[in-house]
């Protein structure tokens, strides 16, 4: 008899716990936006099984998205915010002569003016802010000329971002920015551009 009103014990117990069990509210987990290299390097995995993967473009157009050149693959810059072959901007195919920069003469924002070969650049806000001339491809002779720019911004050692800009003769940039110095205005005009031929 006492293992009988000990188990109906229990049972009454547990059933007035279950109804008066309190609900629990539900958390909303806050959305974290993923960087284009962990998608790059999930799809890369999803890749390796035997599943077949589709890439949507506008799944595409997420992972072309950049800040760094290191975010794009072999071959492509950031360029414009997303991952270009430099190529693509250049006519270099079908033509009997091509050409390539020797030198560019170009003028910043803080008055500045330089003649540099590919290669080579300056800085600004005490080195913050760099900048240098890129190699293109060779192009053809007559097509019009664009300058790549590689412009790297750094807090000490630590690179914010480094990208290109394509600048034709003539050509001003937008303003290049700086995220830690607020109202941060920085130019950079291609004056003039010797090419070497042949």
């Amino acid at each position: 008899m006492k293992k009988i009103s000990l188990i109906l014990l229990i049972a009454l117990v547990v059933i007035i716990g279950c109804s008066k069990a309190e609900q629990m509210p539900e958390k909303k987990v806050p959305e974290v936006p993923l960087p284009a290299q962990a998608i790059v390097s999930n799809l890369s995995e999803v890749h390796n099984t035997s599943m077949n993967v589709t890439v949507t473009p506008a799944l595409a157009a997420v992972i072309a998205e950049c800040t760094h050149n290191s975010n794009c693959t072999a071959g492509e810059y950031c360029i414009n915010a997303s991952c270009q072959a430099m190529a693509s901007f250049y006519a270099t195919t079908d033509c009997p002569t091509k050409c390539n920069l020797k030198e560019v003469e170009m003028s910043t924002s803080d008055g500045e003016t330089y003649t540099v070969p590919r290669g080579q650049g300056s800085y600004t806000a005490g080195g913050a802010v760099q900048w240098k001339i890129l190699s293109p491809p060779s192009y053809c002779q007559g097509s019009e000329v664009l300058v790549p720019i590689s412009v790297l911004r750094q807090n000490y050692q630590h690179v914010s971002s480094d990208d290109v800009i394509l600048l034709k003769a003539g050509e001003t940039s937008k303003n290049i920015e700086y995220p830690l110095i607020k109202n941060f205005k920085f130019t950079l005009t291609v004056k003039k551009v010797t090419e070497s031929c042949g």
